[in-house]
């Protein structure tokens, strides 16, 4: 097995998974396409896991700043937004090595998306989300959009 298939396709630039699929009667490509979404299914559980974390901390620091930020961000964070914001980001993972086990024709695929994506994406996604229905201004959106973007970053 190549190493990246054993670690599970830990990516040091950013997030991935292996995933595999077992031999398919339906061929090769419906073999390929099952593992790839297996592997973006839980690249999408692993980004959800750091947005809720990034969001926590970020509504957490805001509080602890002793200003408005952090009532204002629980208010607009619901528990959708963590899953919407992980489907987002995972439209910049990509395949980017494929494996065939010899033994029993199980499918490997290792699916990544660089960190400098996922922070971009997460934050871009967070801002919108505190940003609707919000009567801030912008210089205090702007305080706002650097604490997103530690958080963010902090939690990849």
């Amino acid at each position: 097995q190549p190493e990246w298939v054993q670690n599970l396709g830990r990516y040091g630039k950013g997030i991935g998974y292996a995933a595999s699929a077992p031999k398919s009667p339906l061929g090769t490509n419906t073999q390929l396409n099952q593992a790839t979404m297996n592997a973006r299914n839980e690249l999408a559980r692993q980004i959800e896991i750091g947005v809720k974390n990034a969001i926590s901390q970020t509504i957490e620091q805001s509080r602890e700043a002793g200003n408005e930020f952090g009532n204002i961000a629980a208010s607009q964070f619901n528990a959708d937004d963590s899953r919407q914001i992980a489907n987002q980001t995972l439209a910049g993972s990509r395949p980017i090595k494929q494996w065939k086990d010899p033994k029993n024709d199980e499918l490997w695929v290792w699916v990544v998306i660089d960190k400098k994506n996922v922070i971009a994406r997460v934050s871009e996604s967070m801002r919108k989300a505190l940003r609707k229905g919000s009567k801030l201004h912008n210089e205090k959106l702007e305080i706002m959009d650097k604490i997103v973007d530690k958080e963010a970053n902090n939690a990849f």
